[in-house]
């Protein structure tokens, strides 16, 4: 006849000392702890490297000779191994801050506009990919006796930049002419009386 009472199960015997159970316990803790922290790190280290094969390096690229010709240009290249997005680009000549093209050729040419030759970009902010480049402006001399080149190309030369620029992961630089390398910086911050937009 089945019973209604409840089943019984004998104790198990230890397999060993208390003590062995309790080490055995806690080094299994360890173990799990350890595995978690070399996972964390692990991903730490990963995400780094992920940032390093995307860090973008803006640059200035000036001169007045290119493609066998007498061009006077301005063009920004990427020199890092990730695209980068371009959030303020700045420029001054002689301690005056320029606006657009208008400026520049308010100081340097009499405020006058070359009929032919002068070529300007309409994109301000822009991605840049991995040693790619855009072009800011570039004025391709118009004969030997051009009025405007001297005069145009004199301005160019000495002109300075700033440059801020963020990065895939929103990481953003600020780069300075001459400056060995671009400084991390927490954002690039909008300031439109600041900016030149060709």
């Amino acid at each position: 006849m089945p019973s209604d009472l409840p089943e019984i199960h004998p104790v198990h015997p230890r397999h060993g000392p208390y003590w062995l159970e309790l080490i055995l316990s806690v080094a299994a803790l360890v173990t799990s702890a350890i595995s978690i922290f070399m996972a964390v790190q692990n991903g730490r280290v990963m995400e780094k490297m992920l940032q390093a094969s995307s860090l973008p390096f803006l640059t200035v690229y000036s001169g007045d000779y290119m493609n066998d010709s007498y061009i006077a240009h301005l063009t920004l290249r990427n020199e890092g191994v990730g695209p980068a997005r371009l959030m303020n680009f700045r420029l001054q000549l002689d301690g005056k801050k320029l606006h657009n093209m208008q400026d520049i050729m308010d100081i340097c040419c009499h405020k006058q506009h070359p009929s032919s030759g002068l070529s300007i970009s309409n994109a301000y902010e822009r991605f840049i990919p991995a040693r790619g480049e855009s072009e800011i402006f570039s004025y391709r001399r118009q004969g030997d006796a051009d009025p405007f080149w001297h005069n145009f190309d004199e301005a160019r030369a000495h002109l300075q930049f700033d440059i801020c620029y963020c990065s895939v992961f929103a990481d953003c630089y600020r780069w300075i002419e001459f400056a060995a390398t671009a400084q991390p910086v927490a954002s690039c911050p909008a300031d439109p009386a600041s900016d030149f937009v060709p």
